[in-house]
């Protein structure tokens, strides 16, 4: 392989995904907690505060918990917690749960009608609920009146797009284009310090159904701030692919900022480097993209479509390239991908069957020592060759050169026996269980041309097998 593409979740991050930070009503606040633990501390201006005291907090909990389907349980015996959905969406459900929120008593107080479910072209999640008659409210963030809510979840620049109205000081008030600036600022500012912002919105006495591009005109109520964290091992087994002669590049449907600042952090993108968003892959055609593959390093804002176009373009300009995935959606890009490699963890079955290589650990280590594993092998079956081939040519040239000379026959049929199945063999072994080279990942690798015996190989091999022949002559 020439091109690592990497999916950035999971496999460059640890997939626990949690809620850091909240903006909302005008704002920040920090909360803290472990992984997908529903225990945290929540503060405003470094103070401990009671969330249920801010409403406008209250309110992007209640979002959240209504717009996210995941599920997380924690496994008694081993203390691992699993998700069971999408990880953003559980970030969200642990979030609301740390706020007062539990899903499980939502679901009994108001029930699901309606449902826009996640698509990378719209970039939004939006959900109608109805509340129950008898069995309490939603907290409104406007009335009291009971009836149908709207409540949406996506991309913050989406979401902002389609509101009208902020919910701030404890009532709505018209979103003008100086708050919107605002709050695109603030999303800019967490995005380059490599948080995954989500925004969300809600719509109050909604109908019972809405087409993704007639939604009504949406209240903000405020911006997630999401860490994923990079895992330990990543930085260093980034060095150790590059210094083996093979580029990096990440795919993400992250936003731009949060993309270039965790590709710098696990130094895959430098100064100088380009970024190129879905958007962009989208006007340029394939052969306008390659020429400008040497320089990018990142790919933000894609959906499927775009990475089987820079896997296409890739393959024209002759790069082999590897790609990693592990959603139902990553499947054309793997099957697409000279090497498709799956996850073994958090991947989907899908994913899976359709890669080349599964990693049984998700760690992105076991990709550099396939990489050192295969250089080995390539370079033992060349050593075995060039033996073998030596040798038995060596044995031909004695007997033919014998029988030109008058010479009696210097190697019987019994001992040519013996040399290919016996001393052939113990040394052939040898050669094939001798330790790794010291010195395989470093520079590049040398793409092995039509035939594994090149030239070079051939002279070496004439040259043994005439000192051979002179020898047992």
């Amino acid at each position: 392989a020439e091109i690592i593409a990497i999916d950035k979740t999971g496999t460059l991050t640890k997939n626990e995904m949690v809620v850091r930070g909240i903006f909302a009503g005008g704002q920040f606040f920090d909360i803290s907690g472990v992984g997908y633990e529903t225990k945290g501390v929540i503060k405003s201006e470094n103070k401990i505060i009671e969330p249920l005291d801010f409403p406008a907090l209250v309110a992007v909990a209640r979002t959240s918990a209504l717009s996210a389907e995941a599920e997380v349980a924690k496994n008694e015996k081993t203390g691992v917690w699993r998700v069971v959905g999408d990880p953003t969406e559980a970030a969200m459900i642990v979030f609301a749960e740390k706020i007062g929120f539990r899903k499980t008593d939502l679901v009994e107080s108001v029930k699901k009608t309606f449902e826009i479910p996640f698509d990378y072209k719209t970039k939004f999640r939006a959900v109608v609920h109805e509340e129950n008659q008898g069995k309490g409210t939603l907290i409104p963030s406007e009335s009291a009146t009971r009836g149908k809510i709207l409540t949406i979840a996506g991309a913050p620049e989406v979401i902002l797009s389609l509101s009208s109205k902020i919910f701030e000081n404890k009532k709505n008030s018209t979103l003008t284009a100086k708050k919107k600036g605002d709050v695109e600022k603030i999303f800019s500012d967490y995005s380059a310090k490599g948080y995954r912002v989500l925004a969300v919105g809600e719509y109050r006495n909604s109908k019972s159904f809405y087409e993704p591009g007639s939604l009504p005109p949406i209240t903000f109520l405020g911006l997630l701030f999401i860490q994923d964290p990079l895992k330990e091992e990543v930085k260093d087994s980034v060095k150790k692919i590059q210094s083996a002669g093979m580029k990096v590049v990440m795919i993400t449907g992250d936003h731009k900022l949060t993309a270039v600042s965790l590709a710098k952090e696990a130094g895959i993108w430098a100064e100088g480097d380009e970024i190129l968003s879905g958007a962009e892959v989208d006007e340029l055609s394939e052969e306008e993209l390659g020429n400008r593959l040497e320089k990018i390093s990142v790919f933000a804002r894609v959906n499927p479509e775009h990475k089987i176009k820079i896997i296409k373009a890739y393959k024209k300009i002759g790069k082999i390239i590897a790609m990693t995935g592990d959603g139902v959606n990553d499947a054309p890009s793997l099957v697409g991908a000279d090497l498709g490699v799956a996850m073994g963890k958090i991947g989907t079955e899908v994913a899976k069957e359709a890669a080349d290589i599964v990693l049984l650990d998700d760690n992105l280590e076991s990709i550099v020592a396939a990489v050192e594993e295969g250089r080995n092998i390539y370079k033992t079956i060349k050593k075995v060759l060039v033996y073998l081939f030596s040798t038995n040519i060596g044995e031909i040239l004695t007997i033919a050169l014998a029988l030109v000379l008058f010479f009696p026959l210097p190697v019987l049929p019994s001992q040519i026996i013996w040399l290919n199945l016996v001393t052939d063999g113990f040394l052939t072994i040898a050669l094939a269980l001798e330790p790794k080279g010291s010195k395989l990942l470093s520079g590049k690798f040398k793409k092995p041309n039509r035939y594994i015996v090149g030239s070079d190989d051939l002279a070496r091999m004439i040259l043994m097998a005439g000192v051979m022949m002179i020898g047992a002559l």
